[in-house]
């Protein structure tokens, strides 16, 4: 399936703490929403919204509603995010440009308990309190073509700074893009683990879908319903100032020598 095509091969290395839950052999994914019958009537347009984002509901009616469906905000949007194997994946944007845009921290010394942060572009303690490097991080709308059922899905994508270069590189390039370009298509998929993961992305053309996908190019009611689906909210709440000079005084307060009666030294 996956050609030896001409490759555009990009890579990123990644922070394995945001990564290390791709670590080991690919999980298998089960897809649950966002597929689109070609054979279907055309789907409404509905108002689509950042699941992490929804206003707060009184009542008992509501809370078995949410209790009953067995899921949680959380879990929605974690159906959304993209999660890249070792397997090639082929993707389709559906849009020009990342619809957000944030840097986040690991915090290693933290033991327990929440250990990701996201700061704001300007005045992030952990950045300049305690110098730490931050990890930037584009978010994209895309389709994503599940092999297993031969159906089309819309997905978030999540890339660090050096595929979100390449992308914007792609966008701006006379020949393949702009992202938005009919024929233009991404295979992506990842090796190495932890510290040593790559991402790698290549373009494929639509010419080429049938001799190395066996597939049609995506067609035009399938395209919209994907575009039905699209995410453009915030898709990270961003940590407040206040959260992260916590940690950091929390560090700082650690890192103080003990006096000899449970107390830090002056």
């Amino acid at each position: 399936m996956y050609s030896n095509r001409p490759a555009h091969d990009y890579t990123e290395d990644t922070d394995p703490a945001f990564h290390g839950t791709h670590d080991g052999p690919p999980q298998e994914q089960v897809h649950t929403f966002a597929r689109y019958d070609e054979n279907a009537a055309p789907p409404a347009r509905p108002q689509h919204t950042n699941p992490a984002h929804h206003q707060a509901r009184s009542g008992w009616d509501r809370f078995e509603r949410i209790v009953g469906a067995g899921s949680s905000s959380f879990e929605e949007k974690n159906r959304l995010r993209l999660k890249i194997s070792h397997e090639p994946t082929l993707l389709k944007m559906l849009q020009d440009a990342p619809f957000d845009s944030y840097h986040s921290h690991w915090v290693q010394e933290i033991t327990s308990g929440r250990r990701s942060f996201t700061g704001p572009d300007k005045g992030c303690p952990l950045c300049d309190d305690l110098e730490y490097q931050a990890r930037k991080v584009a978010v994209f709308n895309v389709g994503v073509y599940n092999e297993a059922i031969g159906t089309w899905e819309a997905r978030v994508w999540e890339v660090g700074a050096k595929v979100a270069g390449q992308l914007k590189a792609l966008h701006t390039d006379k020949r393949r893009g702009p992202l938005l370009n009919p024929a233009l298509y991404l295979a992506v998929n990842k090796t190495g683990t932890g510290k040593d993961t790559e991402y790698h992305l290549e373009t494929v053309k639509a010419r080429d879908l049938g001799d190395d996908w066996g597939i049609p190019p995506i067609s035009e009611f399938t395209h919209t319903g994907l575009l039905n689906s699209v995410q453009t909210e915030e898709w990270e709440r961003p940590s407040s100032k206040m959260e992260l000079k916590g940690i950091v005084e929390r560090l700082l307060g650690e890192s103080q020598p003990d006096d000899g009666y449970g107390r830090q030294a002056a």
